[in-house]
């Protein structure tokens, strides 16, 4: 394995202009000088995926998805070369990796448009592919967004997909850093568009980075975290930054599915009333669970109803009926005990379809009572009782792997 190794990827939106062009080989440059060994990840200059898409669509709108995937690879097959040009003015060996060169090495399924890298076989074509050319001192620039299938189709990873190329490679190169450069120095603590004054995040640890992602947050593809390494930093930052300024997202997603039991009892309390969700019964809630320090594992409601899955939430009925009931905020409360909390979570859960009726379908076969179902970001939470959690946990675990042989 070589060492010293640099993933740098370059957003559209960088490379929008030769002025910029320029200034992202000098950072390559700068780089190789230092002694790094470097990788280049290129997008689609700004908006020249959405211009072909467009003209696909008005020239025939029910085109093929391998042929509307193969013509949007386009556009980072055109940034690859630019970039390329822009390096031979400083001296540096950069060598264009595409899907039409025998080099090429991200191998994905065949989920056209949305594609999914398979890792070990694209860990073995760059080993055998890039390794060799970093080890004479070219620069593989690569192209980013795009893959390949094992019968030679080409393939896109959907909007943001060069992020997730570039942690890929990162990752089967045991790469020390992983930078995505883009055209703002940090991740926020929101939306500039939506917010006055976002406050810069310095760290993020990977979780925190999945959950952001999969809430709508732009600053990363939400598969990219899959691929993130132990020991490879993966930092955000501008053309601009300093080495040590930017993002860092820090830590490993576990990509495989695991099914764990919560070892706490959960109880289950029901509030029902008319119009809870506009009345102040939400923020009496969580003030009282402030304050009573309990321990709230997932929050559900409607206009009617509210219900809340705490960790031995006996105490909490009572303190609640004097708080939302006697305060006029709801009509009744009601809890049902000693149920059990099984999680199933991993970065896989993002890209695997119908993946609730998996975990579901083996419990309803059993006649498992299923009390509560909660979906959050890269994990499911099912509440049922403790009778029959064992069970639910077996047969849960069972089907998964068998539907992952099919597969």
């Amino acid at each position: 394995m070589i060492d010293n190794v640099i993933v740098l990827k370059f957003g559209g939106s960088v490379l929008e202009s030769e002025d910029n062009l320029r200034k992202a080989a000098g950072l390559v440059e700068q780089q190789v000088r230092t002694g790094a060994k470097v990788v280049v990840v290129v997008s689609a200059l700004r908006g020249e995926t959405d211009r072909l898409l467009r003209m696909a669509k008005k020239i025939d709108a029910n085109i093929a998805k391998p042929m509307l995937d193969d013509i949007l690879s386009m556009g980072e097959r055109t940034s690859a070369r630019l970039f390329s040009a822009a390096l031979a003015t400083s001296g540096v060996k950069g060598k264009v990796i595409d899907p039409d060169s025998n080099l090429w090495p991200i191998v994905t399924d065949e989920n056209y448009s949305d594609a999914n890298p398979i890792y070990q076989q694209t860990k073995t074509q760059v080993q055998q592919k890039l390794e060799p050319l970093i080890t004479d001192g070219y620069v593989p620039i690569v192209c980013g967004f795009v893959g390949m299938t094992t019968s030679g189709q080409i393939t896109t990873m959907g909007r943001g997909g060069s992020d997730t190329t570039a942690t890929l490679i990162g990752s089967c190169l045991e790469a020390k850093e992983v930078r995505l450069v883009k055209d703002v120095a940090n991740v926020y603590s929101s939306d500039p568009a939506l917010v006055k004054e976002p406050k810069p995040i310095e760290v993020l640890d990977s979780a925190e980075a999945q959950l952001l992602s999969a809430g709508g947050a732009k600053f990363l593809h939400s598969k990219s975290l899959r691929f993130q390494r132990e020991g490879t930093r993966l930092r955000l930052s501008s053309l601009g930054s300093s080495e040590i300024s930017g993002t860092v997202i820090d830590g490993k997603i576990e990509d495989e599915l695991l099914v764990e039991r919560h070892q706490d009892p959960i109880s289950m309390i029901t509030i029902v009333g008319s119009e809870l969700s506009s009345t102040g019964a939400v923020g009496a809630i969580l003030e009282e669970a402030r304050r009573s320090k309990w321990q709230l594992m997932a929050f559900t409601f409607d206009a009617r109803s509210m219900i809340l899955y705490a960790v031995d939430g006996k105490l909490m009925v009572e303190k609640l009926h004097a708080s939302i009931v006697d305060g006029g905020l709801a009509k009744a409360i009601t809890s049902f005990e000693e149920l059990v909390m099984i999680t199933v979570r991993g970065s896989a859960l993002e890209t695997s379809r119908g993946l609730i009726q998996r975990v579901t379908q083996p419990l309803a076969d059993e006649n498992i009572n299923i009390f509560g179902l909660v979906t959050m970001s890269s994990s499911i939470r099912i509440f049922l009782s403790k009778e029959q959690a064992e069970r639910a946990i077996s047969r849960i675990k069972t089907g998964l792997v068998r539907d992952d042989e099919k597969s």
